[in-house]
């Protein structure tokens, strides 16, 4: 009996092991961190560190052949992780579950598109560059996906006009883009990129 016993408590200890680990599932994982989806050629990027503070998501189809890519920047406020967030040329909505970033991409003009993409690996990365308003007024953003996907473009915001641009890496810091020098830098912590 008592080598019965043993055995059915060990074994029960065993179960609770398991279901213990199976429990502990992407739910319970950190929201914070860089979530890259895919429609088609166009990356989404977005960053998240708290589930009730600032969203910064980046869409670009920048690559080389694309003369007019599309190079937009999002930002909102997160409530329990989903905001709608905005930008000058339309909207993102967003979810951020189960270690997954979900919603649609509203370009003005264009259809709403569904994406979805899991919180990135450390090669997955959101770039950007700026130079002042007084100055020449460029906006440069990169995505590096996971798989080494790279989609990316600089915007001169004083005349609308964007340039597919490819850097060497995801760890490139600077770049001259027509005579004047970008100093690049990881977005890691949310911050409004204008």
């Amino acid at each position: 009996m008592t080598l019965l016993s043993r055995r059915t408590w060990w074994t029960g200890i065993a179960a609770l092991a398991v279901i213990t680990t199976l429990g502990c599932d992407e739910a319970d994982a950190p929201l914070e961190g860089t979530y890259i989806a895919r429609i088609g050629e166009t990356l989404i990027a977005v960053v998240v560190d708290d589930p009730n503070g600032l969203a910064v998501a980046y869409a670009c189809d920048g690559r080389d052949g694309v003369d007019e890519p599309l190079a937009v920047w999002f930002d909102g406020t997160l409530a329990d992780g989903a905001a709608e967030l905005t930008g000058p040329d339309g909207s993102l909505s967003l979810t951020l579950a189960d270690g997954v970033a979900s919603g649609e991409l509203r370009l003005t003009g264009a259809a709403p598109q569904a994406f979805d993409g899991p919180r990135s690996t450390a090669d997955g990365v959101l770039l950007w560059a700026s130079t002042l308003p007084t100055e020449t007024d460029l906006l440069g953003g990169w995505i590096f996906a996971d798989d080494g996907t790279q989609r990316g473009a600089v915007l001169k915001r004083s005349i609308g006009d964007t340039t597919s641009v490819a850097l060497m890496t995801s760890r490139t810091t600077s770049l001259d883009f027509e005579g004047e020098d970008l100093t690049i830098k990881t977005l890691t912590t949310p911050l409004v990129v204008d």
